[in-house]
């Protein structure tokens, strides 16, 4: 059975982190907001793919949530070109979790595939978001 307090320790993991937010749909981006900022994130929000790379390139964050399919630069695209600019600059990857309505194992497959860490399906329970988060963070810190 799970501890009463898991989702609030869980939820700890985002507290103090940057997080870049790539997600096209106004609601998904607010609710995105009020999750991680309510436990202590510091949240930017981008609406597109290629603003996420713009994003990257001029700040550094802690952590990447990006939707798959956006306009102009869909978060596969986005994904494949930021891990080419941290090996191109010799930045340590940046972790990114998918955060993606499309969660076939084909899509979580090519979400790997385009350099991603993690995928979360849409509509996320916050608690998988925070477990997602504190996974990906901590290898993030562990191969550091």
């Amino acid at each position: 059975m799970p501890h009463p307090h898991e989702p609030a320790l869980a939820s700890r993991c985002a507290a103090h982190l940057k997080i870049l937010c790539a997600e096209d749909n106004p609601v998904n981006q607010r609710l995105v907001r009020a999750v991680l900022e309510a436990a202590g994130a510091e949240v930017c929000i981008v609406g597109n793919g290629l603003e996420a790379v713009d994003a990257l390139a001029a700040k550094r964050f802690d952590l990447v949530l990006m939707d798959i399919r956006m306009p102009l630069m869909d978060g596969l695209e986005a994904t494949r070109e930021i891990r080419r600019l941290e090996r191109f600059e010799g930045r340590r990857p940046t972790p990114i979790l998918a955060l993606s309505a499309n969660a076939l194992p084909e899509h979580v497959e090519a979400s790997g595939a385009a350099g991603m860490d993690g995928h979360v399906g849409k509509p996320f329970r916050p608690e998988d978001l925070f477990a997602s988060i504190s996974r990906v963070v901590g290898e993030a810190v562990a191969a550091a």
